[in-house]
């Protein structure tokens, strides 16, 4: 926190003697404002359902939900899917319904914005369990039996994140909550240095800093491993090792697809992990941070624009780095495709 001392310093003097009911937008709220919040939103919203409703039908139409990994990518796509749409119905309802009694905005708010914090930790927290799965089929084969064995176990594990992401993001109840002042919005208010930062601290590095630091380690240990089993079958005819089995291939592009999904979600939600951090720090409000300029009031707009698409850029993805999605997804949609003519000529030659 000593390297953001210069934040702290600069914002100082723009803070108010009534920080408390200072604000700062959500993660969506400070892409655009007001109405035309919801005017983005919502196309996003559905576009980030389809593609990750397209990546679990292609999932479950495989058969792929038998593997761990698998398993995991559908649990984690129904977590992108949570996200744009509950900020969607926040926006809506506290953009487009006028109400005399102000509880259902608080409810709103709280409720929906917890819902988004409790996305973003599963999301994290199912990739470093994706690394670990991988690390147990491809460094330790031989025990791979103690872990995941069954879907029992996978489904286990499924429950386990989600109750982790809900119990860490319970202080966001706290936090979040309505401002009427200039406009009507869902804001963060600064409660205190006792909760502000300990919370945002915490929900950082449990759900951010420490999952990245683990996917990272692990990941680092399955390259080393199979370079060094594909050099070992090399020379003098050697036969592959166990760790390269019969579908060697395959298991390296979904090493390959996973790595990849995981580097894309870190690198897109930086900006905002680093937003929470200099706004816990700083003790100042979105509202400040953007107010000091048009540099500051844009970085924050595309660090926010680039967190948003986290929720979609995983499915994407998959479905570039997987063979059997994609050609699961461009059949089904030939498939689809192929009834609506066949009905439209159809109803043409009986007209």
């Amino acid at each position: 926190m000593a390297t953001l001392g210069w934040v702290k310093e600069a914002f100082q003097s723009a803070r108010t003697d009534n920080l408390i009911n200072s604000s700062n937008y959500s993660i969506i709220n400070n892409v655009t404002k007001s109405r035309n919040n919801l005017a983005y939103m919502l196309p996003f919203s559905i576009l980030t359902t389809i593609v990750n409703g397209l990546v679990c039908y292609a999932i479950r139409k495989r058969g792929l939900l038998r593997l761990s990994i698998y398993s995991f990518i559908f649990n984690m796509c129904i977590s992108d899917i949570l996200a744009p749409v509950a900020i969607t119905i926040n926006s809506f309802i506290i953009n487009e319904i006028q109400l005399q009694n102000k509880l259902l905005y608080e409810i709103s708010c709280k409720f929906f914005n917890y819902v988004l914090t409790v996305s973003m930790a599963v999301s994290m927290i199912s990739f470093t369990i994706m690394a670990v799965d991988r690390f147990y089929i491809t460094v330790l084969r031989k025990r791979r039996r103690l872990l995941f064995s069954s879907k029992r176990s996978v489904r286990l594990t499924i429950f386990c994140i989600w109750l982790h992401g809900i119990i860490t993001s319970i202080p966001v109840l706290q936090i979040m909550a309505m401002v009427y002042e200039p406009n009507r919005a869902c804001d963060i208010i600064y409660v205190g240095d006792y909760y502000n930062i300990p919370f945002f601290t915490f929900f950082l590095i449990i759900n951010y800093f420490i999952p990245v630091l683990i996917t990272a380690i692990l990941y680092i240990f399955i390259v080393i491993r199979l370079k060094i089993a594909v050099m070992a079958s090399l020379p003098y005819g050697r036969t592959i090792p166990p760790v390269i089995y019969v579908n060697k291939r395959k298991a390296i592009n979904t090493i390959k697809m996973i790595a990849t999904t995981t580097v894309f979600y870190v690198l897109t939600s930086f900006p905002y992990v680093v937003i929470m951090l200099i706004l816990s720090d700083a003790k100042v409000s979105m509202i400040e941070l953007r107010r000091k300029g048009p540099v500051y009031s844009l970085l924050i707009t595309l660090g926010f624009l680039m967190s948003a698409l986290s929720c979609i850029e995983n499915a994407i993805v998959c479905v570039v780095m997987s063979k059997e999605l994609r050609k699961t997804i461009i059949n089904s949609l030939r498939t689809l495709l192929g009834r609506k003519t066949v009905h439209y000529r159809i109803h043409v030659k009986q007209k």
